[in-house]
């Protein structure tokens, strides 16, 4: 084969790569992806067990999702809606491109790359779901954050107040097996970050504002654990802690089991002015001569055992 006056050796992977080109070809021009739409969206919902909407879908090159992660065929659309049923609030994204990856079928599995827009992000979420097709209740997804407007998010789970930038990964195992189970990890970080106001009968907080948050750390069904979560930076700002958390959780989700560890430390005149309804002293020990609380609380029977006193 002569492609620009050079001579191309005519391979088997180089025909393959010609036959699937041709097909996707074929199918943004000709397929008539727009009288599938209900059928598309029911399809979806049945599978994810949740209400997905897809409006004005075509069909288009899936190149925008990286091949490593889909394919050459992309659905495109104006919007992409999903509905979780325990929560009833909806999760929007703009142009989203749906792609999915046709060589994972040979190995019987089922690989789908979704790139979405959310408004005020500054880079696009990108989430990947794999299953075995001889059983999807085996289903994982990554969710990949590049920069991703944290209030975009937060509407989603219908938390105000918190906003800044987020990135990193997050995977989930499980979500589609009907006896639960569903286990997730994660490795994020986050700049510009505020949290929302907190109000219980233990305390009061009011929004705080951190640089940077990092965190990594994995959940089951029966066990969170956070290998560190790092709030603020410690040269700078009025408020930063470095957390260590292996909780072991009761069915309703509460620790039972475990400690909560780690050093904290903050500015006296912020303390006075933001925090004064926390008695610092008693939930992270008191200040030693380097200027930092460092601690480490068992949990015994009940998350109430985490408001008792730091032992020296």
């Amino acid at each position: 084969m002569r492609f620009f006056g050079r001579e191309i050796p005519l391979t088997r992977k180089l025909r393959v790569a010609l036959v699937l080109a041709s097909f996707s070809l074929g199918l943004v021009i000709f397929f008539p992806i727009e009288s599938l739409e209900s059928r598309l969206n029911d399809s979806l919902s049945r599978t994810l067990r949740m209400e997905v909407r897809i409006t004005n879908p075509r069909l288009g090159l899936g190149l925008r999702t990286g091949l490593m992660k889909g394919g050459l065929i992309g659905l495109k659309a104006e919007r992409l809606e999903i509905t979780p049923s325990r929560s009833g609030q909806s999760f929007q994204c703009l142009q989203p491109v749906v792609s999915p990856k046709l060589l994972a079928l040979l190995i019987l599995r089922a690989q789908v790359a979704i790139r979405c827009d959310l408004g005020e992000s500054v880079a696009p979420l990108s989430l990947v779901i794999r299953a075995p097709l001889y059983n999807t209740s085996a289903a994982s997804a990554e969710v990949i954050f590049d920069e991703v407007a944290m209030n975009d998010l937060a509407t989603f789970a219908s938390i105000k107040g918190l906003s800044g930038l987020l990135s990193g990964s997050l995977h989930a195992e499980g979500f589609l097996n009907d006896e639960g189970g569903m286990s997730v990890s994660w490795d994020l970080s986050g700049s510009e970050i505020q949290t929302p106001a907190v109000v219980s009968d233990f305390a009061s907080l009011p929004p705080l504002n951190f640089d940077s948050v990092e965190t990594e750390g994995s959940y089951q069904t029966s066990r969170l654990k956070v290998d560190h979560l790092v709030l603020g930076n410690d040269k700078t700002g009025p408020f930063y802690a470095d957390l260590k958390i292996d909780f072991g959780l009761s069915p309703e989700g509460l620790p039972v089991s475990g400690f909560l560890s780690g050093k904290q430390k903050s500015d006296a005149a912020f303390e006075k002015a933001e925090l004064s309804s926390i008695n610092l002293d008693l939930l992270f020990g008191k200040l030693k001569p380097s200027g930092l609380r460092e601690f480490r609380k068992e949990v015994q029977g009940s998350p109430m055992s985490l408001l008792m006193p730091v032992e020296d």
